[in-house]
């Protein structure tokens, strides 16, 4: 295939998807919890002496409130839909997600159809598609930047720690999560100065974001930003354990029932599982030296499997990744697995919730073997060990 030929098929396939997504944010008014929540930080971001975290409403680190900001004016300015217009900078990030991974998968060595296929499996992705076309989270514009960030480290240029912690950084600005991507790198530096420049840079630029926010209301901003546990009874451990709750979300035809104690106590400390979930990788990869993108994978999958209360946006944390890796087939696994269920689920159709129900903790279980399969690939009981990299430590 011809290089220009490759470029027209990328564009058609960014451009299809694209077009289905924008209709769809227009069309429709998505989850209205998080269309409401934009729309209350916007009214706060330009209401005089109200802040975006007295809402409480957005536990988030402040990096989106530009995007919010310029979404909330271009909507007043031209009477369109500001449920659709916030939904914009979302669906951009899947198409630019999907040229970084045709991009990077040809300079991998990949072949032009596995690299095509990578990008459609972003710009057609279902999983990609419903949540920024329709669901109005912004994950795919907080991992967009952790992504270039993974792609720069790869490139193994010789200053590449203060540019890969700053994209991951950015991202971090935006949701904390991506900041997750650091500590699977950490694994493959060539020292420890420069995984200190990498943490450092991740870090700062957060920090940065927050610190005017900080400054003006810390308890306001602290409470805010750490009150976020997730939704329990989506799929996972949280459904094993309370089926009801997965029942109701899937058709939403009776008043939700009470949450019990023992999935209460987990989404408590959701966070906390989450964290030294995260941590017990990133040595196990620092240990094996692990090539960055093996860890990426593993980790990502760490954290979907680990995390108490699964939900549909977080899979496009870690699909980008799979990717990037070159795991073709278990991203279009995944997206498979779960295309069932989120029909069920953003319809609201399965009255009974059994089926929704079903289906949900097979795409669950289907991740958890995918992450059993990254551990012990990293650990070297699966095929060969990986090779550590040639540098030494400093």
């Amino acid at each position: 295939m011809r290089s220009g030929r490759l470029l027209a098929i990328l564009a058609a396939l960014v451009a299809a998807g694209t077009a289905g997504r924008v209709p769809m944010a227009f069309a429709t008014y998505g989850v209205q919890y998080d269309i409401d929540s934009a729309r209350i930080v916007a009214d706060a971001l330009r209401t005089p002496g109200l802040g975006p975290y007295d809402t409480g409403r957005w536990p988030y680190p402040p990096g989106s409130f530009p995007l919010i900001w310029g979404a909330d004016a271009l909507a007043r300015a031209t009477g369109l839909p500001f449920h659709a217009v916030v939904q914009l900078p979302a669906i951009a990030a899947d198409a630019a997600i999907a040229v970084i991974v045709c991009w990077f998968l040809l300079g991998r060595g990949a072949g032009e159809r596995a690299a095509l296929t990578g990008a459609a499996l972003v710009a057609l992705g279902p999983s990609f598609a419903v949540i920024s076309g329709y669901h109005g989270q912004i994950d795919s514009v907080a991992i967009l930047p952790a992504v270039a960030g993974a792609v720069v480290w790869s490139g193994g240029a010789r200053h590449r720690a203060p540019l890969a912690g700053a994209l991951i950084g950015l991202g971090a600005a935006i949701k904390t999560v991506p900041l997750f991507t650091a500590f699977a790198l950490l694994g493959s530096a060539r020292g420890r100065r420069e995984a200190g420049v990498l943490l450092i840079a991740a870090v700062a630029v957060p920090l940065a974001a927050v610190l005017p926010w900080l400054v003006l209301d810390p308890p306001g901003t602290v409470s805010a930003l750490t009150a976020n546990h997730g939704v329990p009874g989506f799929a996972g451990v949280s459904a094993l354990l309370q089926p009801g709750l997965t029942r109701y979300w899937s058709g939403l035809d009776s008043a939700a029932p009470a949450v019990t104690p023992a999935v209460l106590a987990l989404t408590d400390v959701q966070n906390l599982l989450v964290g030294i979930a995260v941590i017990a990788v990133a040595a196990l990869t620092v240990r094996r030296r692990t090539e960055p993108l093996e860890a990426l994978v593993a980790m990502w999958l760490t954290v979907l499997a680990v995390n108490p209360n699964f939900a549909y946006q977080y899979v496009v944390w870690a699909l980008p990744f799979l990717l990037l890796a070159g795991r073709l087939r278990e991203t279009a696994a995944i997206q498979a697995l779960l295309l069932p269920p989120a029909v069920l689920l953003y319809s609201h159709a399965d009255k009974g919730g059994w089926v929704y129900w079903a289906f949900a903790e097979i795409a669950w279980l289907g991740i958890l073997v995918l992450w059993a399969a990254a551990l012990l690939r990293i650990t070297g009981w699966r095929g060969r060990p990986l090779a550590a990299p040639s540098t030494t430590r400093r």
